[in-house]
């Protein structure tokens, strides 16, 4: 990484004013959601001249055996470090959590550390990230041996894992946990192919277990997010729905649970909410993405809004940057899509970057644009491409 990577306020600043206030309401950082050199709508760029300026990152050079690890999440800690999550069936020398520091070389040479499994954990397949308000990492694994399906590595973890990593077991045993999230309290909150969301303690002993027997809504879930008021939400992509738990919810949802359908919800894969509780989903059955905005009805007919536009295929990873303006892993044309808030601009999508296979998405507090690329292994990283987060995004209550 280079000088490329600061904070490009040259390329912010014609925007700047109309977003002035949005960004101090925020406490988000100011800037603009499209730098001055962004391609026009629908189009794509090159990362030379007049593009996107970006970095392409491998783990070669770091650790023999990283360069076939197989990325599948990312999250970015409040000192701007992204974590990666190796999820590839073949583990290379066990390792399965990466760390790129600003500064760090494309190749990982310097800059990068990585953790490996130890006697105490086992499963090293993580298939999702999040990281909590202290920087300890928690990740929603595979159950592969054990029964161990969430891992957490503390900041002070040893790379082997020998000191500060811990595994613990929901009642999801056997299940690929695909979704985490941290709520208010520091709780935490993951999702499995078998049916159910559990919450976790900030210790790891399982505080909450919520299967759906009513109407099946969280029959086979696909990620999870929790807005301000700590209603937790969850895609499935088998009944074309997403659930909303309310803090209050009954253990089998007969109560305080709320499953929203239509609005062009199909097959929905990602989940990520803004800072005034809007609700995104990203649609892999139909490449669209929706919105489910504060007091939206339960079958969309009022309160949705569905995009389509931005060259959306098989849409996966979301997120959301400092300015509400959403932002879309693309695995179907090797892309990624963003939508201004409000829909304020045409959707735009960006083709460069190393981009193959990208899956997952996240922004980080400089406007950086990070992207898992399965297809080739690969991280890129946009610079200021994106508007400043505060790390982490918290959502307002709806």
């Amino acid at each position: 990484m280079d000088g490329s990577t600061l904070i490009r306020f040259a390329d912010w600043f014609p925007r700047l004013s109309s977003t002035l206030i949005f960004c101090f309401v925020l406490l988000a950082g100011c800037g603009s959601g499209s730098p001055a050199w962004s391609v026009p709508s629908g189009g794509g760029s090159s990362g030379g001249s007049g593009g996107p300026n970006y970095v392409n990152y491998s783990f070669t050079g770091l650790v023999p055996g990283a360069g076939n690890m197989v990325p599948v999440s990312i999250a970015i800690d409040a000192s701007g470090n992204a974590w990666v999550g190796n999820g590839g069936s073949t583990y290379a020398s066990n390792l399965f959590l990466f760390e790129i520091q600003p500064g760090a070389a494309t190749d990982c040479s310097t800059g990068c550390n990585y953790f490996a499994t130890s006697a105490s954990i086992i499963n090293t397949q993580a298939e999702t990230l999040a990281i909590d308000m202290s920087g300890n990492v928690w990740m929603g694994s595979v159950d592969l041996f054990d029964g161990t399906n969430v891992i957490e590595v503390k900041a002070n973890a040893a790379a082997d894992c020998s000191s500060g990593c811990a595994g613990f077991k929901t009642t999801s045993t056997g299940s690929t946990q695909k979704g985490i999230a941290v709520d208010g309290a520091g709780n935490i909150w993951t999702d499995g192919a078998v049916p159910g969301v559990y919450e976790l303690s900030n210790t790891g002993v399982q505080i909450g277990a919520f299967i759906d027997s009513v109407n099946y809504g969280l029959s086979s879930t696909s990620g999870i997010a929790i807005d301000g008021n700590n209603n937790v939400w969850v895609p499935n992509p088998v009944t074309n729905a997403v659930m909303e738990i309310s803090p209050s919810a009954a253990a089998d949802c007969s109560s305080g649970c709320t499953e929203y359908t239509g609005g062009g919800i199909s097959v929905p894969d990602g989940v990520a909410i803004d800072a005034v509780g809007n609700v995104w989903i990203s649609n892999s059955g139909n490449n669209s993405v929706t919105e489910i905005t504060t007091g939206a009805a339960n079958d969309c007919s009022t309160g949705c809004n569905s995009y389509t536009t931005g060259a959306l295929d098989n849409p996966a990873g979301i997120a959301v940057d400092g300015g509400g303006n959403i932002w879309v892993a693309n695995p179907g044309n090797n892309s990624i899509t963003e939508i201004y808030a409000g829909n304020s601009q045409p959707a735009m999508y960006y083709t460069t970057g190393n981009l193959f296979t990208p899956t997952a998405i996240a922004i980080d507090d400089s406007g950086n644009v990070w992207v898992v690329n399965e297809g080739n292994y690969s991280i890129t990283e946009f610079t200021a491409l994106a508007m400043p987060v505060v790390t982490p995004i918290v959502a307002q209550p709806r």
